[in-house]
């Protein structure tokens, strides 16, 4: 088959980073920018295909790109797509900066380094033969960090256990380097802003633009950056979209943030494990969840933050200077 490419335009990556507004400007703002096509997670309506098997290969699940001829039909298909439009194309997925992906098929969340992302993403890419251009938005990490806990609790859960919900025994393992530290070092890799701009330039060989997330208090410098870097212009209702604010961290009258969640229970874990095996499976949703059996309904629980502790993770292992 005859590929045709198109070198007169780019392709535009926001990479997040998670906590950074990515929910707002997915929602709000990406899919109004002019001259510019976005794909992305979707909020209220499902993904696009194309984007969902992107997604598959990068996070290298491995249920829709399974062999390398599944890929070449997928650059086709992803070339056709990029073709269709005389527009650049705005790609933006904060999960690939998370080091963690979920499997469909274990339906548990497993380790997947965010560089091994980046690398396969890039490596993808760079079979369009077009210009790519990298971009995040970095958030003070004393600020993300909290945040992120409060969103992802269940990622960080299912993978490191019960007690690395507080943000506390997570830093304290991650100072004394305690039995599985790299791993819990990606988490915080997450806002290594030297390690990505390093990372970017020696093995991507790719710029990355960085916005800092304060910018965003003042609304047109912010949108005249986005605008920048993906080739758009600023107009008044892109003003008027950033007003709504997406996803927020909960937070009680102390200030301390508050996640709901059930704690992990080995019973039911073996039980639906069972039940999953005999074709069972809804069974236990219908007990445990619509009757709502004691002990495993979701609770509040409140996170403390010690900042110092933070601030001492932070030091050791994020060096942003």
């Amino acid at each position: 088959m005859l590929r045709v490419y198109l070198t007169m335009k780019k392709i535009i990556i926001n990479l997040g980073l998670p906590k950074s507004g990515s929910t707002t400007l997915q929602t709000n703002i990406y899919p109004n920018l002019q001259n510019v096509e976005f794909l992305g997670r979707k909020f209220n309506e499902k993904n696009l295909e194309i984007f969902n098997k992107l997604d598959d290969l990068v996070e290298n699940r491995m249920n829709i790109i399974k062999t390398e001829k599944d890929e070449e039909i997928f650059l086709d298909e992803f070339l056709k797509f990029f073709n269709n439009s005389n527009k650049n194309l705005l790609i933006s997925q904060e999960y690939w900066s998370i080091p963690f992906t979920y499997s469909h098929k274990s339906e548990n969340y497993f380790i997947n380094s965010q560089w091994n992302k980046f690398k396969r993403l890039n490596s993808f890419l760079k079979k369009l033969k077009c210009e790519v251009d990298y971009f995040i938005v970095y958030r003070d990490p004393i600020e993300a960090i909290p945040s992120f806990f409060f969103t992802f609790h269940h990622m960080i859960i299912n993978i490191f256990g019960w007690s690395f919900r507080e943000v506390n025994f997570y830093c304290e393992q991650l100072i004394k380097k305690n039995n599985d530290f790299k791993n819990y070092n990606l988490l915080f890799d997450i806002y290594n802003l030297k390690k990505f701009k390093f990372y970017f330039k020696t093995e991507l060989k790719n710029s990355l633009h960085v916005i800092n997330f304060d910018l965003l208090n003042n609304k047109k410098s912010f949108l005249n950056k986005i605008c920048e870097i993906t080739g758009s212009s600023v107009n008044e209702d892109l003003y008027r979209f950033m007003e709504s604010k997406e996803n927020i961290s909960k937070k009680n009258e102390s200030g301390d943030i508050v996640i709901n969640v059930s704690k992990p229970n080995n019973f039911l874990k073996f039980l639906t494990a069972f039940l999953k095996k005999i074709k069972l499976k809804n069974f236990i949703k219908i007990i445990f969840f619509k009757f709502g059996f004691k002990g495993f309904k979701k609770k509040d629980y409140v996170i403390k933050i010690n900042n110092d502790l933070l601030k001492k993770a932070i030091k050791l292992n994020l060096d942003n200077s």
